[in-house]
Protein backbone atom coordinates (compact mmCIF):
# COMPACT_ATOMS: atom_id res chain seq x y z
CA UNK A 1 0.00 0.00 0.00
CA UNK A 2 1.86 3.89 -0.96
CA UNK A 3 1.82 6.64 1.13
CA UNK A 4 -1.32 8.32 -1.15
CA UNK A 5 -3.38 5.16 -0.69
CA UNK A 6 -3.04 5.45 3.42
CA UNK A 7 -3.43 8.60 3.56
CA UNK A 8 -6.32 8.49 1.14
CA UNK A 9 -8.19 5.86 3.68
CA UNK A 10 -7.25 7.91 6.55
CA UNK A 11 -9.11 10.56 5.67
CA UNK A 12 -12.38 8.71 4.78
CA UNK A 13 -12.20 7.35 7.53
CA UNK A 14 -12.07 10.73 8.99
CA UNK A 15 -14.87 11.68 6.67
CA UNK A 16 -17.11 8.74 7.87
CA UNK A 17 -16.98 9.25 11.66
CA UNK A 18 -18.46 12.70 10.78
CA UNK A 19 -21.19 11.36 8.88
CA UNK A 20 -22.60 9.15 12.63
CA UNK A 21 -21.24 12.19 14.68
CA UNK A 22 -24.22 11.29 17.58
CA UNK A 23 -22.92 7.43 17.56
CA UNK A 24 -18.91 8.48 17.22
CA UNK A 25 -19.66 10.72 20.02
CA UNK A 26 -21.45 8.30 22.20
CA UNK A 27 -18.92 5.52 21.50
CA UNK A 28 -15.78 8.41 22.40
CA UNK A 29 -17.74 9.03 25.61
CA UNK A 30 -18.23 5.33 26.13
CA UNK A 31 -14.66 4.13 25.97
CA UNK A 32 -13.78 7.63 27.81
CA UNK A 33 -15.52 6.18 30.81
CA UNK A 34 -14.35 3.17 30.70
CA UNK A 35 -10.82 4.02 30.39
CA UNK A 36 -11.14 6.52 33.51
CA UNK A 37 -12.54 3.50 35.62
CA UNK A 38 -10.21 1.41 34.46
CA UNK A 39 -7.31 3.87 35.86
CA UNK A 40 -8.56 4.65 38.78
CA UNK A 41 -8.69 0.65 39.44
CA UNK A 42 -5.34 0.56 38.04
CA UNK A 43 -3.91 4.01 40.18
CA UNK A 44 -5.40 2.42 43.46
CA UNK A 45 -3.41 -0.55 42.59
CA UNK A 46 -0.39 1.16 41.92
CA UNK A 47 -0.30 3.25 44.77
CA UNK A 48 -1.23 0.44 46.89
CA UNK A 49 2.04 -1.84 45.63
CA UNK A 50 4.02 1.39 46.00
CA UNK A 51 3.17 1.75 49.28
CA UNK A 52 3.64 -1.99 50.38
CA UNK A 53 6.59 -1.38 52.53
CA UNK A 54 4.29 1.62 53.99
CA UNK A 55 1.65 -0.59 54.69
CA UNK A 56 3.45 -3.15 56.33
CA UNK A 57 4.69 -0.83 58.89
CA UNK A 58 1.27 -0.21 59.81
CA UNK A 59 1.32 -3.27 61.66
CA UNK A 60 3.98 -1.10 63.88
CA UNK A 61 2.97 -0.29 67.54
CA UNK A 62 5.54 2.75 68.98
CA UNK A 63 5.08 2.30 72.64
CA UNK A 64 7.20 5.38 74.47
CA UNK A 65 8.29 4.78 77.86
CA UNK A 66 8.00 7.53 80.26
CA UNK A 67 11.06 9.86 81.34
CA UNK A 68 11.91 8.87 84.41
CA UNK A 69 11.83 5.34 84.09
CA UNK A 70 15.39 3.89 84.61
CA UNK A 71 17.56 0.80 82.95
CA UNK A 72 15.85 -1.94 84.97
CA UNK A 73 12.27 -0.45 84.53
CA UNK A 74 13.20 -1.15 80.61
CA UNK A 75 14.69 -4.46 81.05
CA UNK A 76 12.01 -5.56 82.77
CA UNK A 77 9.14 -3.90 80.21
CA UNK A 78 11.73 -5.62 77.10
CA UNK A 79 10.67 -8.63 79.20
CA UNK A 80 7.54 -8.43 78.78
CA UNK A 81 7.24 -8.17 75.03
CA UNK A 82 9.58 -10.87 74.26
CA UNK A 83 6.69 -12.94 76.12
CA UNK A 84 4.12 -11.95 74.28
CA UNK A 85 3.35 -14.36 71.37
CA UNK A 86 1.26 -11.54 69.76
CA UNK A 87 4.66 -9.59 68.73
CA UNK A 88 6.81 -10.95 65.76
CA UNK A 89 9.78 -8.40 66.34
CA UNK A 90 11.12 -6.06 68.73
CA UNK A 91 13.14 -2.63 68.71
CA UNK A 92 14.32 -0.96 71.29
CA UNK A 93 15.02 2.79 70.77
CA UNK A 94 17.38 4.56 73.33
CA UNK A 95 17.33 7.86 74.41
CA UNK A 96 20.20 9.06 72.71
CA UNK A 97 19.39 7.09 69.41
CA UNK A 98 15.87 9.05 69.75
CA UNK A 99 18.16 11.86 70.15
CA UNK A 100 20.51 11.53 67.35
CA UNK A 101 17.27 11.12 65.34
CA UNK A 102 15.73 14.29 66.18
CA UNK A 103 18.62 16.31 65.31
CA UNK A 104 18.46 15.08 62.12
CA UNK A 105 14.74 16.52 61.44
CA UNK A 106 15.36 19.73 63.24
CA UNK A 107 18.09 22.24 62.95
CA UNK A 108 20.66 21.43 65.78
CA UNK A 109 21.01 25.01 66.90
CA UNK A 110 17.27 24.27 68.84
CA UNK A 111 17.98 21.53 70.64
CA UNK A 112 21.59 22.79 71.55
CA UNK A 113 19.90 23.66 75.11
CA UNK A 114 21.98 21.72 77.26
CA UNK A 115 19.69 19.57 78.13
CA UNK A 116 21.11 16.59 75.94
CA UNK A 117 18.92 13.16 75.73
CA UNK A 118 17.24 12.51 78.70
CA UNK A 119 14.41 14.88 78.31
CA UNK A 120 13.44 12.27 75.49
CA UNK A 121 11.52 9.18 76.15
CA UNK A 122 13.16 5.83 75.31
CA UNK A 123 10.67 3.98 73.12
CA UNK A 124 9.67 0.12 71.83
CA UNK A 125 8.66 -0.02 68.45
CA UNK A 126 6.93 -3.44 67.89
CA UNK A 127 5.56 -5.61 64.63
CA UNK A 128 2.30 -8.01 65.70
CA UNK A 129 1.95 -10.77 63.90
CA UNK A 130 -1.53 -10.27 63.67
CA UNK A 131 -3.41 -7.21 63.00
CA UNK A 132 -6.89 -8.16 64.52
CA UNK A 133 -4.64 -8.01 67.96
CA UNK A 134 -3.68 -4.53 67.48
CA UNK A 135 -6.73 -2.86 69.48
CA UNK A 136 -6.45 -5.08 72.51
CA UNK A 137 -2.63 -4.88 72.78
CA UNK A 138 -2.67 -1.45 72.71
CA UNK A 139 -5.47 -0.92 75.30
CA UNK A 140 -3.26 -3.04 77.20
CA UNK A 141 0.07 -1.50 77.51
CA UNK A 142 -1.69 2.00 77.46
CA UNK A 143 -2.13 0.92 80.83
CA UNK A 144 0.42 -0.08 82.33
CA UNK A 145 2.61 2.41 84.44
CA UNK A 146 6.03 2.64 82.83
CA UNK A 147 4.24 3.70 79.43
CA UNK A 148 3.62 7.30 78.25
CA UNK A 149 2.60 7.05 74.93
CA UNK A 150 1.27 4.44 72.41
CA UNK A 151 1.37 5.37 68.83
CA UNK A 152 -0.15 3.42 65.46
CA UNK A 153 -1.45 4.03 62.30
CA UNK A 154 -4.97 2.61 63.10
CA UNK A 155 -7.19 4.55 60.13
CA UNK A 156 -4.66 3.72 57.56
CA UNK A 157 -4.66 0.36 57.86
CA UNK A 158 -8.91 0.14 58.39
CA UNK A 159 -9.17 2.26 55.73
CA UNK A 160 -6.75 0.28 53.24
CA UNK A 161 -7.93 -3.20 54.40
CA UNK A 162 -11.65 -2.98 54.92
CA UNK A 163 -12.35 -0.80 51.54
CA UNK A 164 -9.75 -2.11 49.10
CA UNK A 165 -11.02 -5.38 48.60
CA UNK A 166 -14.35 -3.74 47.84
CA UNK A 167 -12.71 -1.27 45.28
CA UNK A 168 -11.18 -3.68 42.87
CA UNK A 169 -13.87 -5.78 42.81
CA UNK A 170 -16.59 -2.94 42.21
CA UNK A 171 -14.14 -1.32 40.07
CA UNK A 172 -13.31 -4.66 38.17
CA UNK A 173 -16.97 -5.38 37.34
CA UNK A 174 -17.73 -1.65 36.22
CA UNK A 175 -14.65 -1.56 33.89
CA UNK A 176 -15.87 -5.06 32.41
CA UNK A 177 -19.24 -3.65 31.36
CA UNK A 178 -18.38 -0.62 30.57
CA UNK A 179 -15.72 -2.29 28.11
CA UNK A 180 -18.45 -4.20 26.53
CA UNK A 181 -20.68 -1.76 26.41
CA UNK A 182 -18.01 0.67 24.40
CA UNK A 183 -17.08 -2.40 22.14
CA UNK A 184 -20.79 -2.80 21.64
CA UNK A 185 -20.91 1.02 21.25
CA UNK A 186 -18.25 0.88 18.59
CA UNK A 187 -19.56 -2.12 16.90
CA UNK A 188 -23.03 -0.02 16.22
CA UNK A 189 -21.24 2.69 14.79
CA UNK A 190 -19.30 1.17 12.32
CA UNK A 191 -22.54 -1.27 11.35
CA UNK A 192 -24.50 1.61 10.64
CA UNK A 193 -21.09 2.90 8.48
CA UNK A 194 -21.16 -0.16 6.47
CA UNK A 195 -24.98 -0.39 5.50
CA UNK A 196 -24.91 3.87 4.13
CA UNK A 197 -22.04 2.78 2.22
CA UNK A 198 -23.37 -0.52 0.83
CA UNK A 199 -23.45 0.09 -2.64
CA UNK A 200 -19.81 1.81 -2.44
CA UNK A 201 -18.28 -1.14 -0.97
CA UNK A 202 -20.65 -3.47 -3.79
CA UNK A 203 -19.22 -1.50 -6.37
CA UNK A 204 -15.07 -1.68 -4.58
CA UNK A 205 -15.74 -5.37 -4.59
CA UNK A 206 -16.63 -5.19 -8.68
CA UNK A 207 -13.96 -3.57 -9.80
CA UNK A 208 -11.34 -5.79 -7.50
CA UNK A 209 -10.42 -4.30 -4.84
CA UNK A 210 -9.60 -6.94 -2.13
CA UNK A 211 -11.32 -7.89 1.27
CA UNK A 212 -8.50 -6.61 3.32
CA UNK A 213 -8.61 -2.88 1.25
CA UNK A 214 -12.91 -2.59 1.92
CA UNK A 215 -12.24 -3.70 5.83
CA UNK A 216 -8.59 -1.45 6.64
CA UNK A 217 -10.70 1.40 6.78
CA UNK A 218 -13.49 0.40 9.65
CA UNK A 219 -10.22 -1.01 11.51
CA UNK A 220 -8.58 2.32 11.30
CA UNK A 221 -12.37 4.03 12.28
CA UNK A 222 -12.35 1.98 15.09
CA UNK A 223 -9.28 2.91 16.11
CA UNK A 224 -9.32 6.59 15.79
CA UNK A 225 -12.35 6.47 18.25
CA UNK A 226 -10.19 4.46 20.68
CA UNK A 227 -7.84 7.07 20.33
CA UNK A 228 -9.30 9.89 21.20
CA UNK A 229 -11.28 8.41 23.82
CA UNK A 230 -7.85 7.61 25.59
CA UNK A 231 -6.74 11.25 24.75
CA UNK A 232 -9.61 12.65 26.96
CA UNK A 233 -8.98 9.87 29.46
CA UNK A 234 -5.08 10.91 29.83
CA UNK A 235 -6.07 14.52 29.89
CA UNK A 236 -8.83 14.22 32.51
CA UNK A 237 -7.33 11.60 34.67
CA UNK A 238 -3.72 13.50 34.57
CA UNK A 239 -5.65 16.62 35.59
CA UNK A 240 -7.19 14.82 38.62
CA UNK A 241 -4.03 12.46 40.11
CA UNK A 242 -1.93 16.30 39.40
CA UNK A 243 -4.24 17.68 41.80
CA UNK A 244 -3.83 15.20 43.97
CA UNK A 245 -0.45 14.50 44.14
CA UNK A 246 0.34 18.25 44.71
CA UNK A 247 -2.35 18.07 47.44
CA UNK A 248 -0.73 15.01 49.13
CA UNK A 249 3.18 16.28 48.83
CA UNK A 250 2.04 19.45 50.40
CA UNK A 251 -0.18 18.65 53.16
CA UNK A 252 1.50 17.43 56.97
CA UNK A 253 1.80 13.81 57.80
CA UNK A 254 -0.50 14.82 60.72
CA UNK A 255 -3.04 16.34 58.62
CA UNK A 256 -3.37 13.42 56.02
CA UNK A 257 -6.34 11.15 56.36
CA UNK A 258 -4.07 8.08 55.27
CA UNK A 259 -0.91 8.79 57.16
CA UNK A 260 2.25 6.93 56.28
CA UNK A 261 1.25 6.25 52.67
CA UNK A 262 2.78 8.11 49.69
CA UNK A 263 1.25 8.47 45.96
CA UNK A 264 3.71 6.51 43.38
CA UNK A 265 5.72 9.61 41.68
CA UNK A 266 3.80 11.83 38.82
CA UNK A 267 5.90 11.50 35.97
CA UNK A 268 6.56 7.75 36.01
CA UNK A 269 2.88 7.22 36.52
CA UNK A 270 1.45 9.64 34.06
CA UNK A 271 3.18 8.02 31.30
CA UNK A 272 2.05 4.87 32.25
CA UNK A 273 -1.51 6.22 32.14
CA UNK A 274 -0.89 7.62 28.45
CA UNK A 275 0.41 4.42 27.17
CA UNK A 276 -2.19 2.20 28.92
CA UNK A 277 -5.02 4.34 27.95
CA UNK A 278 -3.58 4.24 24.17
CA UNK A 279 -2.70 0.77 24.10
CA UNK A 280 -6.41 -0.25 25.55
CA UNK A 281 -8.47 2.82 23.84
CA UNK A 282 -6.97 1.43 20.37
CA UNK A 283 -7.20 -2.45 21.15
CA UNK A 284 -11.65 -1.41 21.88
CA UNK A 285 -12.07 0.28 18.97
CA UNK A 286 -10.32 -2.26 17.00
CA UNK A 287 -11.89 -4.88 18.50
CA UNK A 288 -15.45 -3.34 17.97
CA UNK A 289 -14.69 -2.78 14.57
CA UNK A 290 -13.61 -6.07 13.86
CA UNK A 291 -16.67 -7.59 15.43
CA UNK A 292 -19.05 -5.17 13.05
CA UNK A 293 -17.20 -6.02 10.02
CA UNK A 294 -17.56 -9.88 10.98
CA UNK A 295 -21.16 -9.89 11.16
CA UNK A 296 -22.09 -7.58 8.59
CA UNK A 297 -19.80 -6.94 6.11
CA UNK A 298 -21.39 -9.61 3.78
CA UNK A 299 -21.42 -8.39 0.41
Amino acid sequence: MSFTNFFRIIRESFTNLSRNRVLTITSIFTVFLTLVLIGVFGLFLLNLSYNASSLDELLEVKIFIVTEADIDTINAFNERLVLDSRIATIEYVSKEEAFESTKELFDEDLLDLGLGADFLPASFVVTLNNYDDVDYFVAEVREMPEVYKVVYHKDSFNFTSNYSKWIRMISGVLGAILAFLAVLLISNTIRLTVYSRNDEVVIMKFIGATESRIKIPFVIEGGLIGCIGAIISFIVTGLVYSKLYSAFASTSGEEMFLTGLRMAPLKETLLMIFFGYMVLGVLLGVLGSLMAIRRHLKV
